[in-house]
């Protein structure tokens, strides 16, 4: 029997990996030539390109697993390696702070000097995660962060929420006790990994009273939000004895003949 070329096919592929083309090798329903050809092809606007966004610790329990731990500092703007040892409040990042997963699924930051000021230019905890992204694409990194504090905690005392991508750190004050949601946007200039990081810092530690400061971050997402098509699809020939499709798409995507 001669093989008959398909020039329909009715499929649907949801491609989430690599920034990479990748081998795309789905089950075929099977047409006939007279099946009418429609392609449709466009980027996943909503899948959370994060790892863990949970903020689970790693295995051995200290940080978090699929992040670096770092410690802001101040008087240079650098980050400083973390000490990744176990501490009171979870682990410790520098001399009197500390990360830790909570209960509810937020990323706790814990500093434990009563009112002390800070000595040592490093008491900002960041984390960092290497996202995948796709050259000339657009990404947006958000997440929610939430401040404790009292009436006068404010005083004399800066506080802000750090966070980037791609980029460097942005430092925003923050002076209140709301729920407050971050975000920013970076299109890439070339196919790989960028670092995505949030943090907090601050000058003072604690209220008047000196008590244990929490601040916490939750809801961390890194979406695609270009709206420009993906390049076409390449699939290799396809005929009636044929079980799958391969070929080359841009990841990421989703492909509907």
């Amino acid at each position: 029997m001669n093989k008959k070329k398909i020039f329909g096919i009715a499929m649907s592929i949801n491609l989430i990996a690599s920034p990479l083309l990748v081998d795309v090798a789905p089950v075929l329903a099977k047409a006939d030539e007279n099946t009418p050809q429609k392609e449709r092809r466009f980027v996943n606007q909503n899948i959370n390109l994060l790892k863990n966004p949970e903020m689970a610790p790693a295995a051995n329990g200290l940080g978090v697993s699929g992040y670096n731990l770092y410690s802001y500092n101040h008087i240079n703007g650098k980050l400083d390696e973390s000490l990744n040892t176990s501490g009171s409040y979870g682990t410790k990042v520098n001399f009197d702070t500390y990360v830790k997963q909570t209960e509810s699924g937020k990323l706790r930051f814990t500093t434990d000097l009563g009112g002390i000021e800070v000595i040592k230019g490093t008491d900002g905890p960041v984390v960092e995660q290497q996202v995948p992204v796709i050259a000339g694409q657009t990404y947006e990194f958000s997440f929610k962060a939430q401040l404790e504090g009292d009436s006068s905690y404010w005083t004399r005392k800066e506080f802000a929420v750090l966070y980037s991508m791609g980029a460097a750190l942005t430092k925003e004050v923050y002076d209140d006790t709301a729920t407050r949601t971050f975000k920013t946007t970076y299109t890439a200039t070339q196919t790989g990994t960028v670092p995505i990081r949030f943090g907090i810092y601050r000058t003072y530690r604690a209220n008047t009273a000196g008590a244990t400061q929490h601040n916490y971050v939750w809801d961390a997402m890194v979406v695609n939000v270009d709206k420009s098509a993906p390049a076409a699809p390449k699939a290799n020939r396809v005929d009636t004895d044929s079980s799958v499709l391969t070929g080359t798409a841009e990841a990421n995507t989703s492909i509907q003949f």
